[in-house]
């Protein structure tokens, strides 16, 4: 194994290959970037017991492609790679590495818990070095001696562009909308289970037609939010008139199916601090990088067969800028003027007290489902558009407040015990009246059972608090605030998001349908009588809004890749904090 500055020789300073490098470093970081040879050549390793420098590569990668705003989940990623590959007695220990190296990244991770701008993407770009150049040295020359090398070099970009809808099996229909539907597909080369959602163009455009090019908008949000607790996207490809989706399987039901479920229709608090501090990091996740999600609900939080949260559905979600099917306006709130904003807030001038103002990006478009919704949501669905003065990301905190109780109630707070509704998949609303009783209503005195923890109490009030200022999550450092609550007690937030910690709850096995019930895609939809879809024309001129619709994740590294199934199954284990020699 190279040491550290063996392996700087090999690189200039911004990380890219030197120029008097063997011309097979060029080769194989080309080919390190593409899914199909990554599975070529991870899969060689595997057989001649080589793979650890390529798990670390990986996980690497993905910790680079953490956008600078998911400063949390970049460090929690950050803290991983260290247990599993760089400390002394790691389960996967990258050789080469000084103790004093060693040490100075656990003195870096240490400091970052309070200054996590000190994890840079290029942070672990000397340990990928040096598994660069074992993967060179050990695994690639020998691999070039194969007749897979070979058939690698003449055909895997054919392989890496050419997800098409004849790659996929195809089980049964999900679900179906206006002018889309959800199937239940299996990729023939991986195996790997999915949820296709396929979508007519016209349907699109016509539904986006105050601003054509917001129709690849939920597209772009799954492929921005790539987290452990929102439902990932792999790829997405299209035909002449449909454009495809293909999604994470979540096999266990959703969090109302859960309430439905449990014994009494509620769920005990162990069971709710479990899924509510996943939620938490998922739209922490969404607020760093300017998203607001705007539809929490339970049937919007599905349950996986490993027992941890998926949040789904990101059609609702609303993008840095703005711009979706409302519009958005910026200004300076007077509320705002004496505590800092949400992620989207910049500051802009200070007042007469050198008090800090800022500038907010307020959302003007009213989404939702009625009961879930904030009040400043809430009030403009009786105003004109002169007279709104929108809302922040603060909305999405109320709702989690309205989530919590119900999961632990199985009722909503502020609604009459003759109204409960158990499914909340209605997202249709009232009349829009500036004093209808329902608004009134989310100023009343919540009422808690008696079983419910002085804790959770607290929390919600603070979630439910009208004043959005003064709402627990509300501003560049509520999440902060959120984490330190007593409701959370004992739970370890950095383990928490990759998934290090046991579920309260493991799901009954789910039997996935393995058979496809369908010869093909053509067969598929003609059986759904859905053939009129594929007739549905665009022009010319309305196909450019697709143009870059195809896309497939840097996440899938780890399906195409050889390792996935090895590194996955030790990612998921409870265990995994002693595997990796983790004492607290």
């Amino acid at each position: 194994m190279p040491s550290v500055d063996e392996a700087k020789g090999m690189f200039k300073a911004d990380g890219t290959l030197s120029k008097s490098t063997d011309p097979g470093h060029l080769e194989l970081r080309t080919l390190l970037e593409e899914p199909a040879a990554q599975h070529e050549i991870g899969r060689f390793a595997k057989s001649i017991h080589t793979h650890e420098s390529f798990m670390c590569w990986v996980d690497i990668q993905e910790f680079k492609a953490i956008p600078d705003e998911a400063e949390s989940y970049r460090r929690s990623k950050a803290m991983h790679i260290f247990q599993k590959y760089i400390k002394a007695g790691a389960v996967l220990e990258v050789g080469g590495i000084e103790s004093d190296d060693r040490d100075k990244y656990r003195n870096v991770l240490e400091r970052s818990e309070h200054d996590k701008k000190l994890l840079t993407s290029s942070f672990f770009e000397e340990i990928q070095m040096i598994c660069f150049t074992e993967i060179y040295q050990n695994t690639f020359k020998r691999f070039k001696n194969t007749d897979d090398y070979a058939l690698l070099k003449k055909n895997f970009k054919k392989k890496y562009n050419s997800v098409r809808e004849d790659d996929f099996e195809y089980m049964e229909k999900l679900g179906e909308g206006g002018f889309g539907l959800v199937v239940h597909c299996k990729k023939k080369s991986t195996g790997k289970h999915y949820a296709m959602k396929i979508q007519v163009k016209a349907g699109l455009l016509d539904c986006y037609s105050d601003d054509m090019s917001r129709v690849d908008f939920e597209k772009q949000a799954f492929a921005s939010c790539q987290h452990p607790f929102i439902i990932n996207l792999d790829y997405a490809f299209q035909t002449e008139t449909l454009v495809m989706m293909v999604l994470g399987l979540a096999t266990a039901g959703d969090l109302q199916q859960a309430l439905n479920n449990a014994p009494q229709n509620r769920l005990p608090e162990s069971r709710t601090q479990f899924y509510v501090a996943e939620v938490v990091l998922a739209l922490a996740h969404m607020h760093s990088m300017g998203m607001m999600y705007r539809d929490l609900k339970p049937n919007n939080v599905l349950l996986d067969a490993d027992g941890h949260i998926k949040l789904a559905d990101l059609g609702g979600v609303v993008d840095p800028e703005g711009k979706t099917l409302g519009r958005a306006t910026e200004l300076v709130h007077p509320l705002l003027s004496t505590k800092f904003g949400p992620a989207s807030v910049n500051m802009i001038s200070r007042d007469e007290d050198d008090r800090p103002r800022h500038r907010v990006k307020r959302r003007m478009s009213v989404m939702g489902t009625f009961g879930y919704m904030a009040p400043e949501m809430v009030i403009m669905l009786g105003q004109n558009a002169t007279e709104r003065k929108g809302y922040t990301d603060a909305v999405d905190w109320w709702s989690l407040g309205i989530t919590t109780y119900k999961l632990l109630t199985g009722t909503k707070p502020f609604e009459s015990k003759k109204n409960v509704n158990l499914d909340d998949d209605d997202s249709l609303f009232p009349s829009p009246k500036k004093d209808f009783p329902e608004y009134a209503m989310l100023f009343q005195e919540i009422n808690f059972p008696r079983y419910m923890s002085p804790h959770a109490q607290d929390l919600i009030r603070s979630f439910l608090n009208v004043s959005e200022v003064d709402r627990l999550g509300f501003g560049p450092t509520g999440i902060d605030d959120i984490k330190q609550h007593p409701f959370f007690d004992g739970v370890s937030w950095a383990l928490l998001e990759q998934k290090h910690v046991e579920p309260p709850y493991l799901p009954e096995l789910q039997v996935v349908n393995d058979v496809p019930l369908h010869d093909n895609f053509l067969s598929m939809m003609t059986e759904l009588g859905k053939t009129k879809w594929i007739n549905k024309t665009t022009t010319a001129s309305q196909q450019k809004y697709f143009e870059n619709w195809d896309f497939v994740s840097p996440h899938t590294l780890r399906v195409e890749f050889g390792l996935a199934n090895e590194m996955d199954q030790l990612d998921r284990k409870f265990k995994v904090r002693q595997v990796l020699g983790e004492k607290e």
